[in-house]
């Protein structure tokens, strides 16, 4: 099962703890999986791609975090820099009966790095919203409207994300909740923790310092499209 999937941040802020949304729990599957040589190594090669996620499976609905690599540019022949940052891929799948989920109806949320050092630095009795506008200071600017809700449960056993989407030119909107144990909330937070000097670009910066590297770096991602228009619309 492949699943594939940046914001533009609007706003945050602490909310106090929400109300329990329960969700009946029928089965619990971490996937974490990797394939391809290191990158420092294979970013001049096109014949590999990379896959990596975690993904949480409930009775009303599924979720799988990513991470987006940022986009780096040549500035010359003996430098680069970040174009782009990367971002960390929410999606949530509504489940559609048991056991199912509807993976065409995926709504997708894209964590800035501010955004998940927030998840990372949320205390036990507190809360966070993001608010995004993935048409931001376009024509279109106002027509789609996320937020993402994360929230202790009222049990002290884990966190809700709630996630809601109001797409004014397709007349809808949606709504989809999954809870997550105090476990998996730790696993969320140890790769979001993991990932951020990545997704920042400070990783690859530090490894293009090193001799041979810095020529073929921009090359892989170059080929990544804005991570704006690709993951949010």
């Amino acid at each position: 099962m492949a699943l594939s999937g940046l914001p533009r941040f609007l706003a945050s802020r602490t909310l106090g703890r929400a109300a329990e949304v329960k969700a009946p729990l029928w089965l619990i599957t971490h996937e974490i999986s990797t394939s391809g040589p290191d990158l420092v190594t294979d970013a001049g090669s096109t014949s590999f791609r990379r896959y990596a996620k975690y993904t949480v499976f409930k009775g009303k609905a599924a979720l799988s975090l990513e991470p987006v690599l940022p986009t780096i540019r040549e500035v010359d022949s003996r430098s680069s820099r970040v174009f782009k940052r990367g971002c960390v891929v929410l999606k949530f799948y509504p489940a559609i009966a048991l056991q199912k989920y509807d993976w065409k109806r995926r709504q997708v949320f894209a964590l800035s790095p501010t955004e998940a050092g927030n998840l990372i630095a949320l205390g036990p009795d507190e809360s966070c919203e993001f608010l995004h506008d993935p048409s931001l200071k376009s024509s279109l600017e106002g027509q789609v409207r996320k937020s993402l809700q994360v929230s202790p449960s009222a049990n002290d056993k884990g966190y809700f994300l709630n996630l809601m989407v109001a797409n004014k030119i397709q007349n809808t909107n949606e709504r989809l909740s999954i809870s997550v144990t105090k476990a998996e909330f730790a696993v969320i937070r140890t790769i979001l923790t993991y990932i951020l000097p990545h997704i920042i670009g400070w990783s690859q910066a530090r490894r293009s310092q090193l001799p041979g590297t810095a020529s073929n770096l921009h090359k892989q991602f170059e080929r990544r499209l804005d991570p704006a228009s690709k993951w949010e619309n």
